[in-house]
């Protein structure tokens, strides 16, 4: 019997497929006006980046050259620590909104471990060998097809905790996203201060948990049916893998009032 001589096998393998086409990009499928306009952005924006480089390094030459004479005004002083801080000191939500769009991937559906693991469990799905196993029973194509639909749903649920947790440039400033926090670090304000409350969590910390999130130093495989993941030597169900479910919270805590000597 041929590999893909029963329906069943043919239908699965597409259903994977057509998960696996979908988890990196949009599900919807781009025109050719849209991947033209895509194009068109990533290169302006690629050629911007460019242009502010060159102007930083203007900049600091001209800061070498006029520094012994003191020339350097204040307002190319102004404009040089922008630079050097990578855009930073943003005042109105328009500014900060641009700020975040020049560092946001509108391209990415799912964080980079969550991509890790849909990788392999669809290189595995795909395998002609692993499929050769599946295919000698009818358990084993009712397993096959369930493990096809499992990584259908994950990779759904994948995209779902992305959107929430990454965000957008144009999420609130408060949201608790990383675009949100990104645009409060950008801020250099303590945004909830009419609260009377600050966020204790560090920017270090959003860019570390974004790290942790975006790491690919886990592998993935189908282990007697059972989806599993091993990272560091340590192997467990995937249904097992607890992840903070709002990473990117801020840490709410009361701001401590100076204490009073009047007395």
């Amino acid at each position: 019997m041929g590999l893909f001589s029963r329906n069943w096998a043919g239908e699965a393998m597409a259903k994977a497929a057509n998960a696996l086409a979908g988890f990196r990009y949009s599900s919807k499928e781009m025109t050719e006006e849209e991947k033209l306009a895509a194009e068109e952005a990533k290169e302006k924006s690629q050629k911007e980046k460019e242009a502010a480089k060159r102007e930083r390094k203007d900049l600091r030459a001209k800061r070498k050259i006029n520094s012994d004479a003191g020339s350097l005004g204040e307002e190319d002083t102004q404009e040089l620590k922008w630079f050097e801080e990578g855009g930073v000191v943003e005042t109105t939500d328009e500014e900060l909104i641009e700020a975040a769009h020049k560092v946001y991937t509108d391209e990415a559906t799912m964080f980079g471990r969550d991509r890790k693991i849909a990788n392999d469990w669809a290189y595995q799905l795909s395998d002609e060998s692993f499929i050769e196993g599946m295919v000698s029973s009818d358990a084993g194509e009712q397993e096959y097809i369930q493990l096809v639909e499992m990584l259908a749903q994950f990779i759904e649920m994948s995209k779902k905790y992305f959107r929430e947790n990454y965000g957008t440039p144009e999420d609130p400033i408060e949201k608790g996203t990383f675009m949100s926090a990104y645009k409060r670090y950008k801020s250099g304000k303590n945004v909830y201060e009419p609260k009377g409350v600050k966020d204790a969590m560090p920017w270090q910390a959003y860019e570390q948990s974004l790290m942790g999130l975006e790491s690919s130093d886990v592998s993935f495989r189908i282990e007697s049916g059972v989806p599993t993941i091993s990272r560091k030597g340590v192997i467990m169900p995937l249904a097992e893998d607890q992840r903070n479910p709002q990473p990117f919270m801020p840490q709410l805590a009361q701001i401590q009032q100076p204490e009073s000597n009047i007395g």
